[in-house]
């Protein structure tokens, strides 16, 4: 089987600017991660896209430097034609992963992502959070505005087509977020909720969603938080986060392979901050937690529509760094 697996911000997609060394380290972690579980799977020959500025130190990838991002979607579904399947890894924010996803569904490439309606509502902020809090789920409710002036609790504000945490801003009250919000259109405001900052590790097939670890997510900063660390496997699998993935499988039928899901938890229970409907920094843990090939369960869930019957992990806590 030829595997295209293409990341985009270490594989070409930023070629005509500037690469911040956070980014390009991120991509980077993800791209490799998953290309290094993929060279233990037998029969499979794989094919990337490398930024020129990017080193990946995979000699038995087979790799394609990308000079310029004008065209780089259309590239990729040039490499693809050629492979028996793509693995797409890019980030939500500015509808990349969808534009790229929609553009080799059109081709009819064998996809280990997420379905395009699932992307197009896990963009969107405000359309996960309505989507979510109408199957009954524990997202984190969004604040009108004419209610911002009156809130006196901490408030987040943030994009609502933004990546993460990426430019987020906490503000000590309503009124003070209130002026923040009037500046641009594509910003919500949340309460601030105080609590563990939790995310799950989920492998999907339509409709169904198993938890391959809990992880723990360390921040550093009170008014712009930035993501340092994340522990791969620090909590066990409860019932009720084999529950909240199940539900949230439920509501997106069309999740598929690995999906990350952001979570605030507290002694009122867990909130659902965010669905990464891609493979996220975390996975890179999962090799050293699970007795399983993570990206051969991606494989045979996306194309087999097949999960193991038990997830087998061990005791050990990885640590993914951001610094």
């Amino acid at each position: 089987m030829r595997l295209l697996v293409a990341e985009y911000l270490a594989g070409g997609g930023m070629a005509d600017h500037p690469l911040p060394e956070r980014l390009k380290q991120e991509g980077l972690l993800m791209l490799r991660s998953v290309l290094m579980d993929c060279l233990r799977i037998h029969n499979l020959h794989l094919v990337t896209t490398l930024d020129s500025r990017v080193r990946l130190g995979l000699p038995k990838v087979e790799s394609i430097t990308v000079k310029t991002s004008a065209g780089y979607i259309g590239a990729l579904a040039g490499l693809a034609r050629q492979c028996d399947a793509a693995w797409i890894i890019a980030p939500e924010s500015d509808r990349r992963l969808g534009s790229i996803v929609a553009r080799l569904a059109d081709e009819n490439i064998q996809l280990i992502n997420c379905d395009q309606k699932s992307i197009a509502v896990c963009s969107d902020k405000l359309n996960t959070e309505t989507r979510l809090l109408a199957a009954g789920l524990p997202a984190v409710k969004s604040l009108p505005k004419d209610a911002l002036a009156s809130f006196t609790g901490r408030v987040v504000v943030k994009d609502r087509y933004g990546l993460g945490c990426e430019g987020l801003r906490i503000y000590p009250c309503g009124r003070c977020a209130a002026s923040r919000l009037n500046e641009a259109d594509a910003l919500i405001a949340q309460p601030c909720i105080q609590g563990d900052h939790l995310s799950l590790s989920l492998l999907c097939r339509p409709g169904r969603a198993d938890v391959l670890s809990v992880n723990i997510q360390k921040f550093f900063g009170d008014e712009e938080p930035k993501l340092i660390r994340c522990m791969v496997n620090a909590l066990p699998v409860r019932q009720e986060f084999t529950d909240l993935a199940q539900r949230i499988a439920e509501s997106l039928p069309g999740l598929k392979a690995y999906v990350g899901v952001d979570l605030i938890r507290n002694r009122q229970g867990s909130f659902i901050v965010d669905i990464n409907p891609r493979v996220t920094s975390s996975y890179a843990g999962l090799r050293q937690v699970l007795a399983l090939n993570p990206a051969q369960l991606c494989l045979q869930a996306a194309l087999n529509e097949t999960s193991p019957t038990q997830i087998k992990r061990n005791h050990t806590v990885a640590e993914v760094c951001f610094e």
